[in-house]
């Protein structure tokens, strides 16, 4: 998680997963709290839960879009 951390320190945190994601070539589970660009584009996928409930599984790149599309 990366609740209390400052923006730098939440960014050398991602970056850390990655690398180890993509090292192991293992599978990373995190939650962020409003996640600014920089950390988001880290990720492949993404999970977006609104007031409890998913409102978005699936790529990153493609999340946007999704969320642009439902008006």
């Amino acid at each position: 998680s990366t609740r209390g951390l400052d923006a730098s320190t939440a960014l050398e945190y991602v970056r850390a997963l990655r690398v180890a994601t993509d090292t192991f070539q293992a599978t990373t589970v995190v939650s962020l709290y409003q996640a600014g660009e920089n950390l988001y584009r880290h990720f492949d996928k993404v999970c977006v839960i609104y007031e409890g409930k998913m409102a978005y599984f699936g790529p990153a790149a493609q999340a946007r879009q999704y969320f642009i599309d439902m008006g």
